[in-house]
């Protein structure tokens, strides 16, 4: 078996340039070698350019065939491997391909990957590679990290069930509050504060009025502050449904609240929407919403009013208390990280033991944030779980894994404020940088470990520009919008010509992706603790074994695309126009 391994894997080099150790990778990942009980699930890539890797990969499409053959009685191990034998495939290639059994493919996939494990020592790494290997050890993802993952997708798709939320429901109260609580500067306290109305506090009224000057049945009250008190009227109180809105609710964080009022005071099942676009919908308690809620991002209509400064901010899970969250809660950004931990007296993620959690809902940068920014957090990752309330907590592990300190640095058209050698610890577990297996590409960024199908793999961090200031930097090869929707009227990023090189900046590693029109990931809109929203992700579109060059379609516009890009889309349009039979 070795020696035919090995003619195989000369075939391979025979019509390529590759070092025996990429030979040795290619071969694993075009053909999907992995240690598996069953037989390798072989990858039908449409690019293959080696009769060896093809022919393997068609042994897929006769295993497909035979298992749709019914099993005789008294079928044996020995007389399947004789049906096996049996099967032939034809190859596409103009050399003829010997016909081989699937257990014969299964052992030679098998002696590959010792070959390629022998070769690389259990991780592909290239003479070329200028990424060290990882610097700690890191566990694997456990059941802790899959059970947090399933309450935060069953929480966020159907929130809190009402029994849940019933059970903070109290009974209504006309009695004056000791300590009147009204709107507070800087506080996002979810509320109505109006119960009752002095004449002198009423600006306008559209509606009835009695003949005190009070609203009467529907009408529409304008406050001297700037609120509008929606709601059907009687002697100055609200009955009925009502909603309030207005410049002084919005000045403190809200956009509006509505639900049910009873002799003025908002009670029972109503919802509210902060200026943040979130959507809560629980039970208020003399007017405080209260007990477990779930924050809904509505985007659609709301990205024109919502403040770019709330964009990157989703889902937010919270036990409040007279309106305020209290204890833990969890705030996801964009691209599918959450802010986790426990308030202050505001409300706020501040604190010395506030986390931000990566996308694998497993790897964790832990330590101190204000307001939900981070100042300093060190690497860890989620080991236990326990619940406050209606709360799920995480609990990381508290040893120092990495001593990198890590903190916001966005950048700006001045430059990268971010150390530039300081590695992302979640994108240094999934990336290594090395020689690019296509032609001509230079460096190109590889899979340390084997990637699934959605999984947030790099980062594009740049020195940012925002939409309308020119670049400082005479090449554009680096630049990249921030937001391909809105393209070209968008912030952009770019890295600078002297940091395009991984000895110089390795703070993020997208940069060193290529091209392709057949991409195995694409880029996604990010919010990362250290580059804030100045920069993309890169998602996987497929799995990605390890060892593997991650792609990307540039989407360029052809018409100013460079020279390089303008070549590769004639080939393609010319292989699409001979497979259609277009004519010129």
């Amino acid at each position: 078996m070795p020696t035919i391994a090995a003619e195989c894997l000369n075939q391979l080099m025979g019509d390529s340039q590759l070092t025996s150790e990429q030979a040795i990778a290619r071969l694993s990942i075009d053909s999907g070698v992995s240690r598996r009980d069953s037989a390798p699930d072989l990858i039908k890539s449409p690019g293959l350019q080696h009769s060896s890797v093809r022919q393997l990969t068609e042994f897929r499409h006769a295993e497909s065939h035979r298992d749709n053959v019914p099993e005789t009685e008294g079928d044996t191990d020995e007389a399947k491997v004789n049906v096996d034998n049996q099967t032939t495939v034809e190859s596409d290639t103009d050399s003829s391909v010997d016909r081989f059994s699937t257990k014969f493919a299964v052992d030679l996939l098998d002696n590959l990957k010792r070959e390629l494990c022998e070769k690389t020592d259990k991780e592909v790494t290239w003479k070329s590679s200028r990424s060290p290997s990882v610097p700690y050890v890191f566990p694997t993802k456990s059941n802790v990290a899959t059970e947090v993952s399933e309450w935060l997708n069953r929480i966020t798709s159907k929130g809190f069930l009402k029994a849940e939320q019933s059970k903070y429901m109290e009974n209504i109260s006309y009695e004056e509050e000791e300590e009147e609580i009204d709107f507070e500067e800087g506080v996002c306290r979810i509320f109505d504060p109006y119960y009752s109305l002095d004449l002198e506090n009423i600006s306008s009224v559209e509606g009835d009025v009695d003949k005190k000057g009070y609203p009467r049945n529907r009408s529409l009250v304008t406050t001297k502050s700037g609120d509008d008190l929606y709601g059907i009227w009687k002697n100055g109180l609200r009955s009925g449904y009502g909603k309030s809105t207005g410049e002084n609710f919005e000045k403190h964080g809200l956009q509006y609240v509505q639900g049910f009022y009873t002799d003025g005071i908002l009670h029972g099942y109503g919802s509210a929407r902060d200026v943040s676009g979130l959507t809560y919908e629980g039970v208020f308690n003399n007017g405080y919403l209260e007990g477990p809620v779930v924050g809904v991002p509505d985007r659609g209509s709301l990205d024109n009013t919502v403040s770019k400064d709330y964009l990157h901010l989703s889902y937010k899970i919270a036990q409040l208390r007279k309106g305020l969250p209290t204890g833990y809660i969890w705030q996801q950004v964009e691209g599918g990280g959450w802010i986790h931990g426990k308030v202050d007296g505001h409300g706020e993620l501040t604190g010395n033991s506030i986390m931000y959690i990566y996308p694998d809902i497993f790897t964790c940068l832990v330590g101190t944030f204000e307001k939900g920014i981070m100042k300093a957090g060190r690497l860890s990752y989620i080991e236990d779980i326990r619940y406050e309330e209606e709360i799920l907590v995480v609990l990381p592990n508290k040893e120092i894994i990495d001593p990198t300190v890590h903190k916001y640095s966005p950048s700006s058209p001045l430059g990268f404020t971010v150390q530039k050698m300081n590695r992302d610890p979640y994108e240094n577990m999934r990336c290594t940088v090395g020689t690019s297996f296509i032609s001509g590409a230079g460096d190109g960024l590889f899979a340390r470990v084997d990637i699934s199908l959605g999984e947030v793999v790099s980062f594009y961090h740049g020195v940012h520009y925002p939409y309308g200031k020119k670049c400082e930097n005479r090449s554009c090869d680096y630049q990249i919008f921030l937001d391909w929707d809105s393209a070209p009227k968008s912030d952009y990023i770019d890295i600078p010509t002297e940091d395009t090189d991984t000895e110089v900046y390795c703070a993020s590693l997208a940069h060193k992706i290529n091209h392709s029109f057949n991409p195995n990931c694409k880029f996604i809109k990010f919010y990362h603790p250290t580059f804030g929203s100045q920069l993309l992700g890169v998602v996987s579109l497929r799995e990605i074994y390890c060892g593997e060059e991650y792609t990307v379609n540039y989407k360029y516009d052809v018409k100013e695309a460079p020279e390089w890009y303008q070549n590769i889309f004639l080939t393609e349009f010319n292989k699409l126009r001979g497979h259609f039979d277009i004519d010129q």
